[in-house]
């Protein structure tokens, strides 16, 4: 199999075509170009916004029923350390090996390239008979959602929607998490002290997505690193804190979290020895199998003169930092083992006059993500903090009652003999979007097998692009 072979079959020839297009996440106005013209040479109606999203909609006078189709047209974009390829003129370069389809050094973009190409393929289909499409492609699904976010349903008359941005053949997925970003600042008062100093380092954990693996109930560093903050107060070790920091990414578990202390007395050093050595053990009995790793450190370091923070600060940050949620906190009533709300204490970094710490919000609920936002609005009251909330986007949630879902799974038992699998994510999808902008609307997501996504290791097999592709056609004929 070769890309000859493929390019002039319907799904390929148009993802051979957008592979062609620059459409790196923030950068989709020339892949906008392509669609607008595709729709002018095929004489359909499209609405083009300023975000660059494109709504093109095909007409089948024989069907009173009208069906939306979505996909984001972005890719993100990542090439091998080597590669001289330039995202903002170069093609990707496609290739076939065993009827598996690859970029050749760099993301492949079947996420979610291969959904645009479907409903593409369903435009230009000459014998297509099924309902009334509606089909939406969105921009910067990888950056922010800011294409979904701002996408006008005004001009959608549809009442049910399929997403076609999932990546596993035979599931179906029908619901997904919400989130938002929640930074806390801490002022910090300085004092100027001499003393011993000391680092306390906290590695070796698991780390992971804090979504996707929040379920796992790893070890968070920067939580540990608080619990050691405290047992150093309940063990009256007369300590002051220089700095604390730990944690990566706001959507990432921490594996990792450094404080630097001082003692004002030498005498204080072996009962900090044996907290740290305690603690250690303390976590490793506690998390088991799930943090066999994790280690706890003390270094010293040299008798030093710095600034120190106060003692009120001291304090206010240890009890903040032990009182913020961590975790997951809810799980799903209607689908069973799936996280419904979850937070992660993401970050936390030391500045000059503050500290900030990140936490990650997430729910399948609206109201849920509205009630941790709240309780973090009185921690904030509480130990007069400053508070800023960014990145919101909306969950999807679980519609037992989808009439669209039961449909979905009928035909697909009917035409391949196997049984969808229903799955819900502790992620977030664009259907979240649309689910809250408009209320009425049944939604559902699936998608071919594709591996390794945002890697130069992507793949998409080619015959389970082709067998989705005959269930999207499948259904939307049963929809007519």
């Amino acid at each position: 199999m070769t890309l000859t072979n493929i390019k002039n079959e319907d799904i390929f020839k148009y993802f051979i075509q957008i592979s062609n297009i620059p459409r790196c996440s923030h950068h989709e106005a020339k892949i906008a170009e392509y669609l607008a013209n595709f729709a002018k040479e095929h004489k359909l109606e499209y609405i083009r916004d300023k975000y660059n999203n494109l709504l093109i909609k095909r007409t089948n006078k024989t069907s009173n029923q009208t069906i939306a189709l979505q996909a984001h047209i972005d890719m993100v974009c990542i090439k091998a350390e080597h590669s001289n390829h330039n995202f903002n003129i170069d093609p990707i370069l496609l290739s076939i090996n065993n009827n598996i389809l690859k970029a050749k050094e760099t993301t492949l973009g079947a996420d979610n390239g291969i959904g645009a190409a479907y409903m593409l393929a369903l435009l230009d289909a000459p014998n297509f008979h099924g309902p009334n499409l509606e089909c939406i492609f969105t921009t910067n699904e990888e950056d922010g959602m800011t294409g979904a976010e701002n996408f006008d349903m005004i001009n959608i008359k549809a009442n049910r929607l399929i997403n076609l941005d999932s990546e596993d053949e035979g599931k179906l997925y029908v619901s997904c998490a919400g989130g938002i970003i929640c930074k806390l600042t801490v002022p910090i008062t300085y004092k100027l002290k001499e003393g011993f100093t000391y680092t306390i380092k906290i590695d070796g954990l698991k780390g992971g997505h804090s979504g996707l693996e929040i379920d796992k109930n790893r070890g968070n560093a920067i939580k540990f690193a608080a619990r050691i903050l405290n047992y150093l107060q309940e063990e009256s070790i007369n300590f002051r804190l220089i700095n604390i920091n730990g944690g990566q990414k706001h959507n990432a578990i921490p594996e990792q979290a450094q404080i630097n202390i001082m003692l004002k007395s030498k005498e204080q050093e072996a009962g900090l020895s044996a907290i740290i050595n305690n603690s250690q053990n303390i976590f490793r009995k506690e998390y088991d199998q799930r943090e066999p790793n994790v280690k706890v450190t003390l270094i010293e370091n040299e008798i030093s003169k710095v600034k120190v923070f106060s003692k009120s600060t001291t304090i206010s940050l240890i009890g903040l930092l032990n009182l913020l949620p961590d975790g997951v906190i809810k799980t799903s009533e209607d689908i069973k083992d799936l996280v419904e709300t979850s937070t992660n204490i993401g970050e936390i970094y030391s500045k000059p006059n503050h500290i900030t710490i990140i936490t990650s919000i997430r729910s399948s609920k609206n109201e849920s993500i509205n009630s941790i936002v709240g309780m973090f609005n009185q921690l904030k009251i509480a130990f007069n903090l400053q508070l800023k909330t960014e990145h919101s986007y909306p969950g999807w949630n679980y519609n037992k009652n989808s009439e669209l879902k039961e449909i979905a799974k009928d035909v697909y038992k009917n035409l391949y003999n196997q049984s969808l699998e229903e799955i819900a994510i502790h992620a977030g999808l664009e259907c979240g979007f649309f689910a809250n902008k408009k209320a009425d609307l049944d939604i559902i997501s699936f998608g071919p097998t594709i591996k390794n996504i945002h890697t130069i290791d992507e793949s998409v097999d080619l015959d389970s692009v082709r067998r989705v592709f005959i269930f999207l056609k499948e259904l939307l004929n049963t929809l007519k």
